[in-house]
């Protein structure tokens, strides 16, 4: 009772003194925090706030400012306000508490500053969501959680963070950083968590971990991690997590296109859902039951049966009512789609705007691009939104084929741009390059039927548009990215990245997950800022995207050809000054023919026992591409969307077995990866460059490596340094891997003859040096290169992984990256004599000062001349590919000093002989 009246007297007088806004006791001043913090709300808020903000004028003018006590005093204020729902005020002093811990906290942080620096961002979590601030809520949720991983403050409520986090990653579609946090999330309750608490926290991990797997068909994967699961739920009745697997292990069947498992386990998993009274999973399964029979058995019936069934099952949890929403959206959509099959246009474009509408009553599909991102990234499967929007399209297409109705198929077009427009806006949110590829991949059937009805309406300039946004968006954002950046942010992203990528080499991982964590969060929010400043990542040409090109591209270059190779049919687009054509080519023929020409070109043996077989294949394969119209003569520009096959040993004549006329003849040929990329225009290094080149040589190996030496490398650098002013070589054991990296940046033109491979001991890409190897990964931009050029004379560097929608990430792609326009590369592997003559006879024309293009051509053709018979074969020439920009490159070019002095020196030698012979003849008789 005592002590009780003390506190009070203390609260009174401490109290008062903030009124006359004196230095409040630090000890009274905590305790009297304290005390309002646990009474529940007995002082009302208003009144709590009064006092709290006298105290906050009154520690301005104490000593002991700026630490645990006023940082804790400024948390509770950012808390009064919340609880008064001013929301903007609990952030500011929120932000204001962080400030003050990180800035005048002594290091190592108290325990109550580590507390209070958690809670700070606990309850900064909570006001951004109020806010409806997604992206400022999910920063405060990785840096509560790095913080409680440094300082050891996991417990439950932590790991609930993760929960929401991991959601939003999946239903964003940033599904590789999903896994990341559903990795962590599992080591952390493995640490932290036991009994009931670890088994409910470890499923729902595994739902999601396996939610990603499905979406990356890696059906056995996903299948292996549930079986093992599931016995353990049985044994510990753990029947909601139970029905949950079952209902994943039918995915996996479905996914695998075995029907009759995957009704058996949607079914078996039903009545555990309904049980445990689970609405939003019966809904879920009920709408896959549906799938199953509506587009894969064509039983529309039993389809609709279902369908309508999940629409009447509605959670009522609050937390579930977006997602609820969603799935009746899809059921919607996929009845739309039943009707479609049905041909039944009325009711298929009814249930289409039923299911618009449980977005928004009466929303409209050109809505959805002027509404912000966050409507559909907080507990929205935004694939959901996307398959509604293709469906529809796709729909009105098939209305067109119909009946032919020409604005049915306008109609397919516009909804195909506006899905594309959408699916840029929704790229922005990703952050992970793995969750970026899968939208890419995911994304080709838009261009696709895009492309196709383009095709149909014969709309030559929105087929242009589709094509280009089919292909390299991700290098393009890239670029831009690292155009609007100075040195010193490319500097500390490279840093970072850098990190990133030496802690993810590491074998025990499992010691530095808290350090990898926080780095990739600092790369989140460093990324964020870059993003904000250049607004959105590369959208796209306007619709006058082929007089662009015309203007642009064409003034110098004769043709641009794009080819879109998709699932059902391949198309080609070719543009010149005076007309566009775009031609539908039969898919199946176009991959036998390609495949069975590279074949030959890439094997001397089979291309000399059987030339007559290559003459007539390359011969069908050019007029499988330009059968529509033969490509002007001159300079044109190739854009594959996939692997690259070389044109230049195309054979256009007649008859082609007698005496082959090569593309090359006629054509300089350049491959891009888009038009865009073309029209790039690159922000100039802000230092003087080095030198005008640098080649690289290390002509032996490590024995590790067992690698066979390339005699003569080091040969052909000197014969071709005789064409720059102050060339510099790195030959033998000065050509490692770290003198390159320091080094390549400042010089114009880079040579490297080495070693490579499409697919290194980690699976990517790999060139060799002296001591090391540089693989596709350690590419991170540093600074701005002066680099115009780089010629990748070692073998398959021109080849890597597919990545539908974006590519092949090779080693010409991955230095286009580093913002160096130009690459020489090689698709198979060529004798070393032929390549060191290919490349001299390429420098010897590119110091004439003419396009790289021209003299890679011009290189080709007088290489055949010279070369013998056997050489001339395609297979010797033909690897070389130019992949960007063709300028001629810009350098000073060598004076003569040698030759000059050696004439100088002659000229008066013979003068000197001549005076002597002179002086002879003077001194004889007459």
């Amino acid at each position: 009772m005592g002590r009780s009246i003390v506190l009070l007297i203390a609260h009174a007088v401490l109290f008062s003194l903030s009124l006359s806004g004196q230095c409040p006791d630090r000890d009274s001043l905590w305790k009297r925090l304290t005390y309002l913090t646990n009474s529940a709300g007995a002082v009302p808020w208003v009144e709590q706030l009064k006092e709290l903000k006298n105290y906050e004028a009154g520690i301005k003018s104490c000593s002991y400012r700026n630490d645990s006590t006023h940082a804790y005093l400024l948390l509770r204020i950012g808390k009064i306000y919340f609880n008064l729902d001013d929301y903007s005020q609990a952030v500011q002093y929120t932000l204001q508490s962080i400030s003050m811990i990180e800035t005048h906290a002594g290091s190592p942080l108290a325990h109550q500053d580590r507390l209070t620096y958690c809670y700070d961002y606990y309850n900064l979590k909570t006001y951004y969501e109020r806010l409806k601030r997604i992206k400022e809520k999910n920063a405060a949720i990785d840096s509560c959680v790095s913080i409680a991983m440094r300082f050891n403050l996991i417990d439950l409520d932590i790991l609930n963070f993760f929960q929401d986090r991991i959601k939003f990653l999946f239903y964003v579609g940033d599904y590789q950083r999903c896994v990341r946090y559903t990795n962590l999330g599992e080591l952390l309750a493995s640490q932290y968590l036991h009994g009931h608490d670890s088994l409910v926290y470890a499923m729902f991990l595994l739902n999601w971990e396996v939610n990603v797997l499905i979406f990356y068909k890696q059906y056995d994967v996903a299948a292996k991690l549930l079986f093992s699961k599931a016995g353990v739920c049985e044994k510990a009745g753990a029947k909601k997590e139970e029905g949950d697997i079952y209902s994943q292990i039918a995915d996996t069947y479905q996914g695998k296109g075995d029907y009759k498992e995957a009704i058996f386990y949607y079914q078996k998993a039903f009545p555990y859902h309904r049980r445990a009274g689970d609405l939003l999973n019966c809904k879920i399964t009920l709408n896959n039951l549906g799938e199953v029979y509506s587009r894969y058995l064509h039983d529309d019936v039993l389809a609709l049966h279902y369908y309508k069934k999940a629409i009447g099952y509605v959670s009522q949890k609050p937390k579930e009512k977006i997602v609820d929403t969603l799935q009746t959206l899809d059921a919607f959509n996929k009845i739309a789609m039943v009707y479609l099959q049905k041909r039944d246009y009325d009711s298929c474009f009814v249930n289409f705007q039923i299911a618009f509408d449980q977005i928004r009553p009466g929303i409209q599909d050109s809505d959805l691009v002027h509404l912000p991102i966050s409507e559909f990234t907080e507990d929205r499967n935004i694939d959901l939104v996307i398959s509604l929007l293709i469906n529809k399209a796709d729909a009105y297409q098939q209305k067109f084929l119909a009946g032919k109705d020409k604005n049915a198929l306008t109609e397919a077009l516009r909804i195909y741009k506006l899905t594309d427009v959408f699916l840029d806006k929704l790229r922005a949110e990703h952050s992970e390059t793995g969750s970026m590829l899968f939208w890419r991949k995911e994304s080709r059937r838009l261009y696709e039927h895009a492309i196709e009805a383009c095709w149909f309406a014969r709309k030559t300039h929105e087929a242009f548009y589709f094509f280009e946004k089919s292909r390299s968006a991700l290098l393009n954002d890239q670029l831009n990215e690292l155009s609007s950046m100075d040195n010193e942010k490319i500097e500390q992203l490279s840093q970072i990245r850098r990190k990133i990528l030496q802690l993810e080499r590491e074998k025990n991982q499992a010691q530095l997950v808290n350090e990898l964590f926080s780095s990739k969060q600092e790369l989140d929010r460093l990324e964020q800022l870059v993003k904000k400043a250049d607004h959105l990542p590369y959208q796209n040409f306007p619709d006058s995207g082929l007089s662009y090109v015309r203007k642009d591209l064409l003034q110098d270059h004769q043709a641009l050809l794009e080819l879109f190779n998709g699932d059902s049919a391949a198309y080609a687009l070719l543009v010149s000054a005076e007309y566009a054509s775009l031609d539908r080519i039969d898919k199946s023929d176009l991959d036998s023919t390609t495949g069975l020409y590279l074949s030959y070109i890439s094997n001397p043996d089979k291309l000399n026992g059987n030339f007559t077989g290559y003459a007539g294949t390359a011969h069908h394969l050019y007029q499988l591409i330009f059968r529509e119209a033969p490509p002007p003569k001159g300079r044109v520009i190739i854009s594959q969307d996939g692997r690259y096959f070389p044109f230049e040993a195309l054979v256009v004549n007649d008859n082609p077995a007698a005496s082959p006329v090569y593309f090359v003849e006629d054509h300089a040929t350049s491959y891009t990866y888009s038009a865009y990329y073309l029209m790039n225009h690159y922000s100039a290094r802000l230092t003087p460059p080095t030198g005008n080149f640098m080649g690289v040589a290390p002509v032996q190996y490590h024995s590790s490596f067992k690698l066979a030496t390339l005699n003569g490398s080091d040969r052909s650098l000197d014969r071709i340094g005789t064409y720059f002013t102050g060339a510099h070589n790195l030959v033998a054991a000065q050509a490692s891997k770290d003198h390159f990296f320091q080094q390549f940046s400042g010089y114009k033109i880079i040579q490297l003859y080495t070693h490579a491979s499409d697919s290194g001991s980690n699976g990517e890409p790999v060139i060799y040096f002296s001591d090391s190897v540089l693989y596709l990964s350690d590419l991170i931009p540093k600074d701005r290169p002066a680099t115009q050029l780089i010629v990748l004379s070692a073998c398959e560097t021109g080849n890597g992984t597919l990545h539908q929608g974006e590519g092949v990430f090779n080693f010409n792609r991955g230095f286009a990256a580093l913002g160096i326009p130009s690459s020489i590369t090689n698709l198979w592997m060529v004798e070393d004599k032929a390549t060191y003559r290919l490349t001299e006879l390429f420098y010897k024309q590119l110091a004439e000062g003419i396009p790289q293009d021209i003299a890679l051509q011009r290189a080709k053709m007088e290489f055949m001349r010279t070369a013998s018979k056997e050489k001339r074969l395609p297979f010797y020439w033909a690897a070389t590919i130019l992949a960007g920009k063709t300028n001629p490159i810009d350098y000073t070019k060598t004076v003569p000093w040698k030759s000059i002095a050696l004439f100088i020196g002659l000229a008066a030698l013979l003068f000197w002989g001549w005076r002597s012979l002179v002086r002879r003849r003077s001194k004889l008789p007459d």
